[in-house]
């Protein structure tokens, strides 16, 4: 958001939907689109939020446009996107946009880090569970 506000009037947050998310990934979101929206528009430095439905990317403009009375300039994606084939069916002229995201930063951020992050904190918890369980025995037994 910051890189895009750097370089734009208006900063317009696209949210996909949970179905586009779908089609895209083919993995359901974490929070659903409502959630994910209501996130975006309170971040520092988004002006709006729109729902993405479909990969055409003049629907999107025209959401814009009525938002905000001005079409697509440019369009900002992670820098984890450049060189994959960004589906856009309906052909909007704009500028993409490619932003850095470092190795490392998508390690700590991205949210296939965090599933792996709690994951290995569950399982920690559960062999600390088991441990817990082993030893209460234990004590049973002595007394």
């Amino acid at each position: 958001v910051d890189i895009a506000r750097s370089q734009c009037e208006t900063v317009i947050v696209g949210v996909n939907s949970d179905e586009q998310v779908w089609k895209n990934k083919q993995k359901h979101p974490r929070q659903n689109e409502r959630t994910r929206m209501y996130i975006m528009q309170h971040l520092r430095g988004v002006d709006g939020v729109i729902l993405v439905e479909t990969n055409d990317k003049t629907v999107a403009n025209q959401k814009v446009m009525n938002m905000t009375g001005h079409k697509i300039d440019a369009i900002f994606y992670g820098q984890d996107l450049a060189g994959k084939a960004i589906n856009d069916e309906g052909g909007l002229e704009c500028e993409s946009i490619y932003t850095p995201r470092s190795e490392e930063k998508m390690k700590k951020v991205s949210t296939t880090a965090a599933i792996k992050s709690l994951d290995e904190i569950l399982r920690s918890y559960k062999a600390l569970q088991t441990e817990n369980e082993y030893l209460k025995s234990i004590l049973q037994q002595i007394d």
